[in-house]
């Protein structure tokens, strides 16, 4: 079904064109549109009242009237909705008229399609249609530095949430969220980096003490094995010198003796090397939150200032649009005329609302008049 309409909720009307299927009975399918009247004309049946029917209801009444004529004997009738009726846009927009329907279309993109408000066809079409555009990046992109130095804040302040910027008007409420939820991503993101990476500078530290732990054992095992050995090599001098020791085996001690003074050189440069480490460690972490305030610090300079351009450029526009009698500050009603209880007929609307196939959507703008040069030229940046 076009533009993803339901079959159950859709009811048919005037300008619904639709496809009636006769399952192997080729002559008696046909495309067929609703009048006026909200009638088809089905020739094996003649004119059928369909207005406010569902296209099932319509595909059995059908097959009941094909049996109970004797048309066919057991029919199997399918009814499809090929072209929905169309949208109609009056009032103050540069091109009303009838515009095909689509599926979650908006007063807001209705008034789009129609070529925007209308004074703006005596005011210069074009060059309006690209200031809004402009003022209309510039409001997202305002937003968006907002919200930056909203996020900054917080990140500074070590909070997991910030306080959201007022809503620009321009910006759609999706485009906005969208716009938080990046924020608000970017803020648990940055913090969940900056505590894992203060998390490995004290792991880091702490396996450099405990290295120095172990090296300062090592030392003092040395040292007992030191004494012990030079201990070790006086006995068996004094054997020696009685004749019952042979100098083979007090070299042999010797050498033993190096070799553990050896070991307790190699254990000292380590631990000197392992002292450098913890003091570059103890530094690296010491200096951690004064580098990240100073980085967060001269990200917000840079937020401020873009948020203050933002403003700036943004009241520029909307006084050049002021100009030319198309600023947005005028008042925009927006009434809705549509069949059916679920939007009574002449209902005030905004411009979020969704249209359906076959609403009327009027438009009245009453625009502000235009400042005096003087309160111009006063309001630019």
């Amino acid at each position: 079904m076009p533009g993803g309409l339901a079959r159950a909720d859709y009811l048919l009307s005037s300008g619904d064109v639709l496809e009636i299927t006769v399952f192997r009975i080729p002559e008696l399918s046909r495309e067929v549109r609703v009048d006026v009247d909200g009638r088809v004309a089905y020739p094996p049946l003649g004119r059928l009242d369909v207005r406010g029917q569902g296209v099932d209801a319509l595909a059995e009444l059908i097959r009941t009237r094909l049996a109970a004529e004797e048309i066919l004997s057991d029919p199997q009738v399918t009814v499809a909705l090929t072209a929905t009726r169309p949208v109609f846009i009056g009032g103050d927009v540069a091109a009303p008229g009838a515009y095909p329907y689509q599926a979650g279309l908006t007063a807001r993109r209705a008034i789009t399609l129609a070529g925007g408000l209308g004074f703006a066809r005596a005011r210069g079409r074009d060059e309006v249609s690209a200031l809004r555009g402009e003022r209309d990046t510039a409001a997202i992109d305002l937003l968006r530095d907002q919200a930056r130095l909203a996020r900054i804040g917080a990140e500074t302040a070590g909070s997991e949430t910030f306080v959201p910027p007022a809503p620009e008007p321009g910006v759609a409420p999706a485009r906005r969220d969208e716009i938080l939820g990046l924020e608000a991503d970017a803020l648990r993101a940055n913090l969940a980096e900056a505590a894992a990476a203060k998390a490995h500078l004290d792991r880091e530290l702490a396996l450099v003490r405990d290295r120095i732990d172990t090296l300062g054992r090592q030392r003092d095992l040395q040292d007992r094995l030191t004494a012990r050995q030079i201990e070790e090599i006086a006995r068996i001098r004094g054997i020696q010198d009685r004749g019952l020791a042979s100098v083979a085996r007090v070299s042999e001690e010797q050498r033993i003796l190096d070799s553990i003074l050896q070991r307790a050189a190699e254990n000292e440069t380590d631990m000197a090397l392992a002292r450098e480490s913890l003091e570059s460690a103890q530094y690296e972490l010491d200096r951690f939150d004064a580098r990240r305030a100073a980085a967060l610090g001269q990200e917000r300079q840079e937020a401020v200032l873009a948020v203050e351009t933002g403003r700036a450029r943004l009241r520029a526009l909307e006084t050049r649009l002021a100009e030319l009698g198309a600023s947005d500050a005028g008042r925009l009603t927006l009434v809705l005329h549509r069949d059916g209880a679920e939007a009574p007929d002449g209902a005030p609307v905004d411009q979020d609302t969704l249209l359906g196939p076959g609403d009327t959507l009027d438009i009245v703008f009453d625009a502000p008049e235009p400042d005096s040069p003087d309160e111009l030229a006063r309001a630019r940046p």
